[in-house]
């Protein structure tokens, strides 16, 4: 099977990325839509978005509270 990138991939593989995962091909992370289209990872985790939302809320919380 051939992939976006041009690579031949195994059909285990095309499994996995249809299943919704993210792998590595010639280099490069590509992740599965829900339509099985291949797409470039998300950069930012949404862990991490999340988290820092959080942080803001509470040095508001704390500027508010010192006032």
């Amino acid at each position: 099977m051939r992939d976006l990138s041009g690579e031949t991939i195994s059909r285990g593989m095309a499994v996995r990325l249809i299943g919704g995962t993210q792998t590595k091909i010639a280099g490069h992370l590509f992740r599965s839509l829900p339509n099985g289209e291949l797409a470039r990872p998300i950069l930012e985790p949404k862990r991490a978005f999340v988290l820092d939302r959080f942080n803001r809320l509470a040095e508001k919380h704390r500027t508010k509270r010192e006032k």
